[in-house]
């Protein structure tokens, strides 16, 4: 059999594979990837040790970075195996470059082995994912009344009642994530009572992977007062 990383090939029958696959689960316990970890272990042949330098050389540029199909070959030439970038999520990534042992004491100059791991992350279902939610509800202030400290020029400042009742106050703030495009946020609880010279909503830059945006973020804030105490609790998932 023979591997293939994009254009690079490896000579037939000069590595072995170990694979493994993981769930990837979401803040919501919802299972939205699989992560699949190829260990790759070889050996590199050459005749001579010039040739071996060329061979080394060449296997670390191909492997220097992500983005690239893998795909194990039948001596026929038909696929046995493949991973492909195309949908992998944010491509497809090399997280051991090609690595040696420390210890290459018997092993001759045109024999060399080599450890590469290769990792891919797949979606499990299709369509646009929430990942993440939360929200939280700060209530402040009691309608209770309200006091200041008035400034003296000497000594303590004197605590003076302005007003025998206050306002009550409600900071309605949370965030959410999708996987392929920002979420809404949630809407204001009490809208009648919102002071929209404070709302904020803000948009984080997606993360990359190898050039590739996914999971976009947003986060919002919304602030309440009025004469009367608040209930609620956060919103639920939408």
């Amino acid at each position: 059999m023979k591997l293939k990383y994009g254009t690079y090939s490896h000579a037939t029958n000069e590595v072995t594979l170990s694979t493994s696959r993981q769930t990837l689960y979401s803040d919501l316990d919802v299972a939205w990837a699989a992560r699949h970890v190829v260990n790759i272990s070889g050996w590199m042949h050459a005749d001579t040790a010039g040739e071996m330098v060329g061979n080394l050389a060449a296997l670390e540029a191909a492997y220097k970075d992500g983005g690239n199909d893998l795909t194990l070959l039948n001596d026929d030439g038909s696929i046995a195996l493949k991973w492909p970038n195309s949908t992998a999520l944010g491509s497809t990534r090399i997280t051991q470059p090609p690595s040696y042992p420390n210890d290459l004491n018997g092993v001759f100059a045109t024999v060399w082995p080599y450890q590469i791991t290769f990792e891919a992350d797949y979606r499990v279902q299709p369509g646009d994912i929430l990942l993440q939610w939360n929200e939280d509800l700060q209530f402040v202030g009691t309608g209770g009344p309200k006091f200041v400290h008035m400034p003296v020029l000497a000594g303590p400042w004197p605590k003076q009642q302005v007003t025998s009742n206050s306002t009550y106050r409600v900071v309605q703030s949370g965030s959410a994530t999708k996987l392929d495009s920002y979420p809404l946020p949630a809407s204001p609880m009490w809208p009648a009572s919102e002071k929209l010279d404070m709302r904020r909503t803000r948009k984080l830059a997606p993360r990359y992977r190898n050039g590739e945006p996914y999971e976009y973020r947003i986060s919002w804030s919304f602030t309440f007062e009025g004469n009367a105490a608040y209930t609620g609790a956060p919103t639920s998932l939408p």
